[in-house]
């Protein structure tokens, strides 16, 4: 009979063995679970650069840890058949930390999710819906690794798309927040709501049966959503491109007067003399009347090149010009303009601002007929928090008016008709209100920002 020290030492190495096959499951299952939660975050990285097109991470470090903890549950949430619960949750969860962890309008939070929930849902589902017919139907310990196997593989696919979503569109949609107004991102919404709701329909009523046809038309409607996708880079691109051909065309208004009123400078120096010598003369011979009269003349030619409406140079050097352009369409503007320092306006904003309104306002008071009818003014104030700004002009004829947009009366409408546009486009940036009246010949425009 063997001895117990005899029976202990013989079983030590089959323990030993069993001991280090555990240990090395564990290992196994706490890497793969390390390397999953990489993934997942290196997935919601991607997903947030696009994310951050629409809206600003809030700043505060605990907020975006939550964020990005949430984000990488939402943007990794298994999306099954018929499965209505996973696939209403990911997107109310993705809405609620959109509204909490995130600055932006409530129309910028709710565009990144109509806009971005589509590739979620999509790609989630046309995953699993690809893999989980390879894997056992019940899931036990002697097929846990292969479980575990498609949660990594599935990680893996996840973050490539989300990479490649973020190299393509990312750096592209960076204009979206600036340059595209609220109009245009509800009409997109609208879009975009096609979809989203098509593919929300198929997931929960498809059945395993119906894959084969149901996974064609979220491959479509993953396409779609790129397209989608694509559509608001062209947009947001265009509305910057016209938004640059603006500056630079008030940029050469600038330098323009600047240079006009440099030659006016030159030439009244030059004349100087003879100036004097001609009042002089008068003056020597007892005409004073006509003496004044050559005075007040050069007066007011000397006048025409140093008006100061503001302190800003930009804008002052701008409506020199438009006031000239009015005088020279036989106008007698009035411009009352009240600037104070702080404004949070972009000069080349504001400038677009005014000189939008002016140049329709000069065009609209050439038309009437009779001069003594014409009135053109325009009044600015900074008040108890707001930025007051109305264009009171007079016009004759019709005004084509439609669906809340006011339409060119020249010819070859495609080339013209965007200054009111760009109008309101400024307004909605700085979160202002635009009103619009015409009545008995008179055309007025008041616009109220809010100012911090």
């Amino acid at each position: 009979m063997p001895l117990p020290e005899q029976c202990w030492t013989s079983g030590k190495p089959e323990i030993l063995y069993k001991f280090r096959k555990v240990c090395l499951m564990r290992i196994a299952v706490l890497l793969m679970y390390s390397i999953m939660g990489i993934l997942f975050l290196t997935s919601t990285c991607f997903y947030q650069r696009l994310n951050g097109a629409f809206v600003t991470l809030r700043k505060q470090r605990l907020v975006k840890a939550a964020v990005y903890i949430g984000l990488s549950v939402v943007v990794n949430t298994v999306i099954l058949s018929q499965d209505a619960i996973n696939i209403t949750l990911a997107f109310l969860g993705l809405i609620l930390l959109l509204l909490a962890g995130f600055e932006g309008s409530l129309l910028h939070k709710l565009s990144a999710a109509f806009i971005l929930y589509p590739f979620i849902g999509s790609l989630n589902y046309l995953i699993s819906a690809l893999m989980l017919p390879l894997l056992p139907s019940v899931y036990t310990q002697a097929n846990r690794y292969q479980f575990m196997g498609f949660g990594v593989f599935r990680s893996i696919i996840t973050c490539l798309f989300w990479f490649f979503m973020s190299r393509i569109f990312a750096e592209r949609l960076r204009y979206v927040k600036e340059y595209l107004n609220a109009g245009t991102l509800i009409l997109l919404d609208l879009v975009s709501l096609t979809p989203l709701l098509s593919m929300i329909y198929i997931v929960t009523t498809a059945s395993r049966s119906m894959l084969p046809y149901s996974l064609p038309v979220i491959l479509a409607n993953l396409l779609t959503n790129m397209g989608i996708l694509e559509l608001i880079v062209r947009m947001a691109e265009n509305t910057r491109t016209a938004a640059e051909n603006e500056n630079l065309r008030l940029q050469r208004d600038y330098y323009q007067e600047l240079e006009h009123n440099q030659q006016e400078i030159r030439r009244l120096r030059h004349d100087m003399n003879n100036h004097l010598t001609a009042i002089g003369a008068c003056l020597k011979q007892g005409n004073t009347e006509e003496a004044l009269q050559y005075f007040d003349g050069l007066s007011q030619t000397a006048s025409v090149t140093g008006r100061s409406f503001c302190t800003n140079g930009l804008v002052n050097a701008m409506l020199n010009a438009k006031y000239n352009l009015a005088l020279e369409k036989g106008l007698e503007p009035f411009f009352h303009i009240e600037l104070t320092e702080g404004l949070p306006f972009d000069n080349i904003d504001l400038c677009s601002l005014f000189a939008n309104l002016l140049d329709n306002a000069i065009e609209a008071c050439e038309k009437v007929p009779d001069s003594q009818s014409r009135l053109l003014e325009l009044r600015t104030r900074c008040s108890k928090g707001f930025f007051s700004f109305q264009a009171v002009n007079s016009y004759c004829g019709p005004l084509h008016f439609s669906g809340g947009v006011y339409h060119t009366t020249k010819e070859e409408p495609g080339r013209h008709g965007f200054g009111l546009a760009r109008v309101r486009a400024v307004v909605d940036k700085y979160g202002g209100t635009l009103e619009i009246r015409h009545e008995q010949g008179i055309f007025t425009v008041t616009i109220i920002i809010p100012v911090k």
